[in-house]
C-alpha cells in the first residue's frame, strides 16, 4: 500500500497546449438524486489567455507560487467572469432524468405523509405528558431529573430518563417545534422545517419497531451525528444542535437544528453561484473542517448537498450522519460503508485509511465537491442511486454493454475510473483488494490507454475555462490518490488562491 511521503512538487496547470477533450460519459448529479446530461465539449478559451501569460515559479511545500503576473487582457476576462454566475445545470434533457426527478417527487411526497403521522404522535405525546405531569410536586421532579442528566447536552435518551421525564420533555419540544414541510429526504431521516424557524431531522424507518421489534438503523445514525455535534464547540461554519430525543422505546430519534439556509447543491443546479463564491465556500468549507477535525471528528460525507448556504453568503457544514468521533466505535466496520459514491476517497473505497491520516478523506471528498461547484459535473462520473444504500450504479452514455454491470458495486466502477487515468495507479496489495472485495464481475483491471490523460491535465480542461490556476491547483492537490499528499484543511487554507477572503481567525481555535 502506499506509504506515507511529504507532499512536495505539487503540480500547477500545465504549460503545454490545451485540447479539447469528450469525455466518456454524461455527467450527473447523482447525490442529489438527480441526473443530467449535458455537452461533454469545451471551449477552453478562458484557460488557454491564461495559460499563455502565467509562469510556473518554484514551488513551496504545497503549493506552487504564481508570481509573474497576467497579462492585461486574462485580467480583464477574469474580473467580467469572475463574479457572473455559472450556468444553471438542465437536468430535463433525458428520459433518465425525468425518472430521477420522478423519484425525488415520490420521496417528498413519502416524507409528506410521514409528517403528517409524526404530527399524530406528536399530539398524543403532548396529552399522555400533561395527563402524567400534573401536579406541581411531579413538575418538579422532571424538572429536577433533567437538569441533573441533561444538564447543557441538550441530549435527552429514554434510557437515561424516566419515561414521564423523557416524555415531559419531548412534549415539551414538540409544542415549540411543528413540522410545516419537507426540506430534505435521506437514506436514514426525514428532513422538515419547524414552525419555529429550525430544522428537525427524524429517523428512518418510521415507526422504527414493528410488531414490536425493532428495525433499521436510524435511531443508531442520528444518535452518532447527535454525539459528533455534542463533542464539537460552535463554530460559525458548523451546524448547531439545539436538542436531541432519543426514544429507544419507540427505536426513533430525532434532532432539532438551526436553520443556516439552502443547499448548495440547489443553488448549482440553479444557476446561482459564480465562479468566486465557489472559492469562498470551499474557504468556508475548510474553515469548518480545521475545526472539526482539530476536534477529533471527521465529516465523511463532504458534498455540495450537506453544505448550506444563508442568504447573507455564510456557508455552514451540516449532516455529521456518517461522520466518525474519536473513541466512538463505526457502526458499521468497513470505510466504504461511509459517505457518498463518487465523493469517496480511495482508501476509503479499498479500506486502507490510516488511521493518523482518516480525516484526510474529508480532504478528497472536498476536492469532489470543489470540481462539482466549479463545472456543474460528478469529477468521478455518472452513476445513479442503487436500491443497496452503500453502492450506486454506472449509467452508460447510450445503453448497451455498461447495464449488464449494473449490479457491481459502485465503488467498485469509482475504482475503474479513476484507474483510466495515467497518474493513478493501485499498488498491488490494493490490488488484491480490489480483486478479493470488489471486483464482482472477475473482469480485468482497466489500463490506462495511449489517449488517456492524467487526472491534472482533465483539472485543467474542465475548469480552466471560469477559474484561476491558482483554485484549480488547490483542486489538484486534494485529488491526490496519497493521502499524505494531500493538504490538511489548515493548510489548505493557507494556499494563495483564498487570498482577500476573509474567515474565522486562525487564533480562535481553529
Amino acid at each position: 500500500m502506499a506509504a506515507c511521503v511529504s507532499a512536495t512538487n505539487l503540480a500547477a496547470p500545465s504549460a503545454g497546449g490545451v485540447r479539447w477533450r469528450h469525455a466518456t460519459c454524461p455527467a450527473s448529479v447523482s447525490n442529489a438524486h438527480k441526473a443530467i446530461r449535458v455537452s461533454t465539449a469545451f471551449n477552453v478559451r478562458g484557460f488557454r489567455l491564461r495559460n499563455e501569460f502565467c509562469a510556473r515559479a518554484p514551488n513551496s511545500e504545497y503549493f506552487p507560487s504564481w508570481t509573474q503576473p497576467r497579462a492585461t487582457t486574462a485580467d480583464h476576462w477574469i474580473s467580467a467572469e469572475d463574479d457572473a454566475p455559472l450556468p444553471p445545470i438542465d437536468a430535463t434533457e433525458s428520459a433518465s432524468s425525468a425518472a430521477e426527478w420522478a423519484d425525488r417527487e415520490e420521496d417528498v411526497k413519502a416524507a409528506t405523509t410521514r409528517m403528517r403521522q409524526r404530527l399524530l404522535v406528536f399530539r398524543n405525546a403532548v396529552k399522555t405528558a400533561a395527563r402524567s405531569v400534573k401536579s406541581p410536586q411531579l413538575q418538579e421532579e422532571v424538572h429536577l431529573e433533567l437538569e441533573n442528566i441533561v444538564a447543557g447536552s441538550n441530549v435527552h435518551d429514554s434510557r437515561d430518563l424516566s419515561e414521564r421525564s423523557f416524555l415531559y420533555a419531548f412534549a415539551g419540544m414538540v409544542k415549540q417545534h411543528s413540522l410545516e414541510s419537507v426540506a430534505g429526504v435521506g437514506s436514514f431521516s426525514d428532513v422538515y422545517r419547524s414552525s419555529a424557524g429550525g430544522i428537525m431531522k427524524c429517523s428512518l424507518p418510521f415507526p422504527g419497531c414493528m410488531g414490536g421489534v425493532p428495525i433499521g438503523d436510524g435511531l443508531e445514525v442520528v444518535t452518532l451525528e447527535a454525539r459528533a455535534l455534542a463533542q464539537l464547540p460552535q463554530h460559525p461554519n458548523v451546524t448547531r444542535m439545539e436538542g436531541a430525543y432519543f426514544d429507544h422505546r419507540r427505536n426513533e430519534g430525532m434532532l432539532v437544528l438551526e436553520e443556516a439556509g439552502e443547499s448548495l447543491q440547489v443553488l448549482r443546479e440553479q444557476g446561482l453561484v459564480s465562479p468566486s463564491q465557489v472559492r469562498r465556500h470551499v474557504h468556508a468549507v475548510l474553515q469548518a473542517l480545521a475545526h472539526v477535525h482539530q476536534n477529533g471528528v471527521t465529516h465523511r460525507d463532504i458534498k455540495a448537498g450537506n453544505i448550506v448556504v444563508s442568504d447573507a453568503g455564510k456557508a455552514t457544514l451540516v449532516d455529521f450522519g456518517s461522520a466518525r468521533v474519536q473513541g466512538v466505535v463505526d457502526l458499521y466496520p468497513h470505510s466504504r460503508e461511509y459517505g457518498t459514491p463518487g465523493y469517496q476517497a480511495p482508501e476509503a473505497l479499498l479500506g486502507t485509511v490510516q488511521e493518523d491520516h482518516y480525516s484526510q478523506v474529508d480532504m478528497f471528498s472536498l476536492g469532489c465537491t470543489a470540481f462539482f461547484l466549479a463545472c456543474g459535473q460528478e469529477f468521478l462520473g455518472a452513476y445513479e442511486m442503487n436500491a443497496n444504500r452503500a453502492t450506486r450504479t454506472r449509467r452508460p452514455a447510450d445503453g448497451g454493454e455498461a447495464e449488464e454491470k449494473a449490479h457491481e458495486p459502485s465503488q467498485a466502477l469509482v475504482v475503474r475510473w479513476l484507474m483510466q487515468y495515467t497518474d493513478f495507479e493501485l499498488d498491488d496489495d490494493e490490488i488484491d483488494i480490489f480483486n478479493e472485495e470488489m471486483n464482482a464481475n472477475n473482469e480485468p483491471l482497466p489500463i490506462p490507454g495511449s489517449d488517456s490523460i492524467s487526472i491534472n491535465e482533465h483539472l485543467d480542461e474542465m475548469l480552466g475555462e471560469r477559474q484561476p490556476p491558482e483554485f484549480i491547483s488547490l483542486i489538484k492537490s486534494l485529488l491526490k490518490k496519497n493521502p499524505c499528499e494531500r493538504p490538511t484543511a489548515v493548510q489548505a487554507l493557507a494556499h494563495p488562491c483564498f487570498s482577500g477572503i476573509s474567515g474565522v481567525s486562525q487564533n480562535s481555535g481553529v
